[in-house]
């Protein structure tokens, strides 16, 4: 069976680095794209996707002689390739476990200050770095989710997945000798167009 489809959702995403972030916390990021599938019939899958991905984290702080917290979002945005394979059950509805490899390509990177007026500092706009960043990026992925079939042919599906880099996006220009790597956890909805062998 050949499953051809579409998905999309909301990552919860962050960074783990070799130092200290004393304010940083996560971000939410949309991601989608297109997918493959095959499930042979031992219920084995195999499968691609490709996805734009939408990576980053929030700081937040102050600066002198402000009332308001600061808030700095930064933005990584990627071309993501996933390959996958795992375990398929089920005809009508189904239930899955996926295990892959996510290697990417770093579209954009930019941070995003609102406009704050201290008085001692004035700070604020957009910093776009993306030539300072690693361009590419390499990771692993583990999803589980299940679906249920409109007739014979469609497959309205949901999942949750963990995505962690396995490479830096570090470079000698950006924060040289220091580790930087995204995580996140993911919720997804797609949708499967499926083709069936006769047998």
């Amino acid at each position: 069976m050949h499953q051809f489809g579409i998905k999309s959702g909301i990552a919860k995403t962050m960074i783990e680095s070799s130092f200290d972030i004393p304010y940083g916390t996560h971000q939410f990021g949309y991601f989608g794209g297109l997918t493959y599938e095959y499930v042979s019939p031992l219920k084995l899958t195999a499968g691609v996707e490709l996805q734009y991905q939408q990576r980053g984290l929030k700081e937040v702080y102050s600066i002198p002689f402000y009332m308001n917290l600061i808030t700095t979002e930064y933005h990584y945005n990627y071309l993501t390739l996933v390959a996958k394979g795992g375990v398929q059950f089920g005809k009508k509805g189904c239930f899955y476990f996926n295990l892959g490899l996510t290697p990417s390509y770093l579209l954009t990177a930019k941070s995003v200050t609102p406009n704050a007026d201290g008085s001692i500092v004035i700070i604020g706009g957009t910093d776009d770095f993306t030539s300072d960043v690693k361009r590419f990026d390499v990771g692993g992925m583990a999803e589980i989710g299940g679906g249920f079939g409109i007739g014979e042919k469609i497959m309205v599906c949901g999942g949750l997945s963990y995505q962690k880099s396995l490479t830096s996006i570090t470079t000698d220009t950006y924060f040289k000798d220091e580790t930087i790597k995204h995580y996140a956890i993911a919720f997804c909805l797609g949708v499967k167009y499926r083709l069936v062998k006769a047998s």
